[in-house]
């Protein structure tokens, strides 16, 4: 079965995750802890999609096959260390980014693509237009959702 998301589409959507993990904790309540992971979880997952060997990516040092082996301890992470870290809003914070980067492995295609030589300029503007792409689909939700839960 053919799944619906490139990896190159892939990489939009994670750097827009991983945009949502770096700001949410400025909208919405999070215990120290919470905050300090979200935001370290997010810089991580935008540095290792940007060292995936992709058509957009800034740096392609490793393959699919490595970042197909972080997003599956990243999601394993997710569904588990909640339980024993956190309670209330901050561990349904993280089970909700476990839903999210579950679906979204569920649906990506980890077959390599051609990856076509690109300068690091032109890599540098994608890697900012996806990063504006980002913050502009996060800072809606995050306010709306920093209204919605009083914050």
């Amino acid at each position: 079965m053919k799944k619906p998301l490139s990896p190159s589409l892939h990489l939009y959507v994670d750097t827009t995750l991983s945009v949502l993990l770096i700001l949410a904790p400025l909208f919405v309540s999070l215990g120290f802890l919470a905050q300090t992971l979200s935001q370290a979880g997010g810089a991580f997952l935008l540095l290792y999609n940007n060292l995936t060997q992709r058509k957009f990516a800034l740096f392609g040092v490793f393959g699919e096959g490595i970042h197909h082996a972080l997003d599956l301890a990243g999601i394993a992470a997710l569904w588990i260390l909640p339980w024993f870290l956190f309670s209330g809003f901050d561990r349904y914070y993280f089970l909700g980014f476990a839903v999210l980067t579950s679906v979204l492995y569920l649906l990506t295609s980890f077959e390599q693509e051609a990856v076509a030589p690109l300068s690091l300029k032109l890599r540098v503007r994608y890697f900012m237009v996806r990063a504006l792409t980002g913050a502009f689909i996060s800072i809606p939700i995050l306010f709306i959702a920093g209204i919605l839960l009083g914050e």
